[in-house]
């Protein structure tokens, strides 16, 4: 890499604390020791402790009106911007759901940036009106971007078709999240949960997750347990989900943690994490709940790639809540006491950052 420019612009839709964001800061140790520094445009709305984060780390948020809400503003935006600061960067990073954005690549190609990566981190788009689009942009690719990565082969299906690609694993401080019984204990009681069997779900608040068949599934725990669900996320449908939590009568036993920055501990807390997603490009949350130890049920659409422990995770075919209540109030019932951490086995399937950001920081050579 050029000594003298070390600068990666990471594109992304905004900066909360969902997948890529998290694979973000999960690589950061590894490539601030090669003098690597990330800045990153965004296109909604930001966090501003996730923005201020990666101010500490001597890197730069620019962020561009709304897409594509407001499409010729950020046209403009993004054009002025490439043209006065592209020779700055060394690489561009893309992070994306889907090919509907396409604007960063092209204009980064236009103005000299010569590394231009596409980092695919789902397997559909947020909305299935853009899904035609997506196919139509597979053509236009090939001219745009110089490097494909993908998170999952699912991910690299979805994004590239039979193009080649590189996978980059969503990779985890595996440190973090191995099982603490003290940390598990505290909360807990801090929560008044200590005798209950605590059921967990960690994501956006988005149609993606599927939150609302979620609570079905927990309604019915309910009818067999003694059970509280906590959910740790936010997004645009918060309040349609707690009047859903209402209606469904389990309102006092749900807790809605917005994003909290110690997921890990949370996990400790819990007895059963569950992820009903009606799709995912790999998971995250997934790897890090099979760190932590936890018994786990997962929709069929999370793919099998994410199954580092086996007999700790369920797949289970969307549609019928009881069917998930009765497996999740089985697997709720078991003794913590024979619970261990899985950071062994994580770490030898390749999700520990520090390998994989062996990987990113290779991406960044011409």
């Amino acid at each position: 890499m050029n000594k003298e420019n070390k600068r990666v612009l990471h594109v992304l839709g905004h900066l909360r604390r969902g997948g890529a964001e998290i694979f973000l800061f999960n690589m950061f140790r590894e490539v601030e020791k090669r003098g690597i520094v990330f800045d990153v445009m965004t296109r909604g709305e930001n966090l501003p402790e996730v923005a201020e984060e990666i101010r500490m780390r001597g890197g730069k948020v620019i962020e561009t009106p709304r897409f594509p809400k407001h499409i010729r503003k950020n046209y403009r935006c993004m054009k002025r911007f490439f043209k006065e600061h592209g020779t700055e960067y060394r690489a561009i990073h893309v992070h994306a759901n889907s090919l509907l954005y396409l604007l960063p690549l092209r204009l980064a190609k236009k103005y000299g940036i010569p590394i231009r990566i596409l980092h695919s981190h789902n397997t559909h788009p947020e909305k299935s009106l853009y899904k035609g689009l997506h196919y139509l942009n597979r053509a236009r690719l090939g001219r745009l971007a110089t490097k494909r990565v993908a998170c999952s082969a699912a991910a690299g299906r979805w994004m590239f078709g039979k193009k080649p690609y590189e996978q980059v694993r969503n990779a985890i401080d595996v440190s973090k999240f191995v099982y603490n019984e003290q940390v598990r204990e505290k909360l807990r009681a801090q929560y008044r949960v200590s005798d209950v069997p605590v059921i967990g779900t960690v994501g956006r608040l988005e149609q993606q997750k599927n939150h609302f068949f979620l609570l079905d599934v927990f309604c019915e725990v309910r009818k067999r347990t003694d059970a509280v669900l906590f959910i740790i996320g936010e997004g645009s449908l918060e309040e349609k989900l707690k009047l859903y939590a209402k209606e469904k009568g389990v309102e006092a036993s749900v807790v809605f943690l917005k994003n909290i920055a110690n997921v890990n501990d949370y996990l400790q807390m819990m007895d059963v994490f569950v992820l009903p997603s009606l799709y995912e490009g790999l998971g995250i949350s997934v790897i890090e709940a099979q760190t932590a130890g936890l018994q786990i049920v997962i929709s069929d659409r999370v793919p099998e790639e994410a199954v580092l422990i086996p007999e700790n995770v369920r797949r289970m075919k969307l549609g019928v809540a009881e069917e998930w209540a009765e497996v999740i109030t089985e697997l709720g019932k078991r003794p913590q006491g024979t619970r261990k951490s899985g950071d062994k086995t994580v770490t030898e399937c390749g999700y520990d950052s520090a390998t994989e950001a062996k990987k990113l920081v290779k991406l960044y050579e011409l």
